[in-house]
C-alpha cells in the first residue's frame, strides 16, 4: 500500500526532522541558521522542480553583509520517501549558502543531489535504492551530469569530511582545473 502524499505541514514536519537529524550525522552544520520547511504549488512544479531554497543576499561592493535563507519549499503531493529526498537536496543548497561556498550551477545541482543519493543509500530500503538508482540514471546535464561529476570527484569518506570541515575540494569549485599528479 503506497503512503499518503504529503499534503500539510503536519504531515511534513516529522519527515522534515528525520532529515535534518540524518544531516547532522553525515556532519552538515548550519550555525544557527532556523530550518524550516513550507509546502507550496508555485511555478517551480511547472518548470518540473520540486524543491526551492529562497536565499537572501545583501552585498556592499564586494563584501556579503547579509547572508540568509528566506525559505525551502517543496511542492505537496510528493510520497513521503520523495520528500525526503528533496529536502535532504535543499538541505544542500541550505548548506553551500551558510558556508558562503558559491559554485557552478551544474556542480551546486550535483553536489545536492549527491546529498539525496547519500540519504536514500543510507536508509538502505528498496524504495530508497530505487530512488537512488533514479538519481544516477538521471539524463538531465545539469542535475545527472553534476551529480555523476560530483560522485567521482567526492567518494564517500571524502564527503563526510567536505561536510565536517566545511569546505569543499577546489575541483569542484574550479572544475575545468585538473589536479596534476
Amino acid at each position: 500500500m503506497a503512503a499518503a502524499p504529503i499534503e500539510s505541514a503536519a504531515q511534513a514536519k516529522p519527515l522534515f526532522a528525520e532529515v535534518v537529524q540524518w544531516a547532522a550525522r553525515v556532519g552538515m552544520r548550519f550555525h544557527g541558521m532556523p530550518l524550516q520547511v513550507r509546502l507550496r504549488r508555485s511555478a517551480l512544479n511547472r518548470q518540473g522542480h520540486l524543491g526551492v531554497t529562497i536565499h537572501q543576499r545583501l552585498w556592499r561592493g564586494r563584501k556579503l553583509v547579509r547572508n540568509r535563507i528566506r525559505a525551502m519549499e517543496i511542492v505537496p503531493g510528493l510520497e513521503p520517501l520523495r520528500f525526503q529526498g528533496v529536502v535532504a537536496h535543499e538541505l544542500g543548497h541550505v548548506w553551500l549558502a551558510v558556508h558562503r561556498i558559491w559554485l557552478p550551477t551544474t556542480i551546486e545541482e550535483g553536489f545536492c543531489e549527491l546529498l539525496a543519493w547519500r540519504f536514500y543509500r543510507d536508509l538502505g530500503t528498496d524504495e530508497a535504492r530505487r530512488y537512488a538508482q533514479e538519481i544516477e540514471a538521471n539524463p538531465d546535464p545539469v542535475y545527472g551530469g553534476g551529480f555523476q561529476y560530483v560522485r567521482q570527484v567526492l567518494p564517500p569518506s571524502e564527503l563526510e569530511r567536505c561536510l565536517k570541515e566545511r569546505n569543499v575540494p577546489l575541483r569542484l569549485r574550479y572544475p575545468r582545473i585538473q589536479s596534476a599528479g
